[in-house]
């Protein structure tokens, strides 16, 4: 892949994972918080068609560490979401999705690790 094109689609993406995470933030940003199922499951489509793409750039990107970098922040607000929402139990279906988002966040980021020291191990072979 062109280094251009492969930093624009890593941008891209970049930006795909911020505005999934705003949108679930505005799903669960009632006082109190009442997310329904119709829109846990808009927010599972969106996340879940971002994973796979995700996964699939994985395997044509050249650009593992400035992908990995960039994903650094999406974690730790996933995670700080997700201890939020397991301490004080917010709603069952605002746990899920944050569940949801920091599992698909991580399983992205240990393919980006095992891209990185895949790589690293061809390298010391040859």
């Amino acid at each position: 892949m062109k280094k251009a094109a492969d930093l624009f689609i890593s941008l891209i993406l970049s930006i795909w994972t911020f505005l999934i995470f705003a949108y679930k933030m505005i799903l669960s940003s009632d006082i109190p918080v009442s997310i329904s199922l119709k829109e846990l499951i808009s927010f599972i489509i969106g996340i879940l068609i971002y994973t796979i793409i995700q996964l699939f750039y994985i395997k044509k990107t050249k650009l593992y560490l400035l992908n990995l970098t960039l994903l650094i922040l999406p974690i730790t607000f996933w995670g700080i979401a997700l201890l939020g929402a397991l301490t004080y139990k917010y709603h069952v279906y605002d746990t899920i999705s944050d569940i949801i988002g920091f599992l698909c966040t991580v399983i992205i980021v240990l393919c980006y690790c095992n891209k990185i020291f895949a790589k690293g191990k061809k390298a010391k072979i040859t």
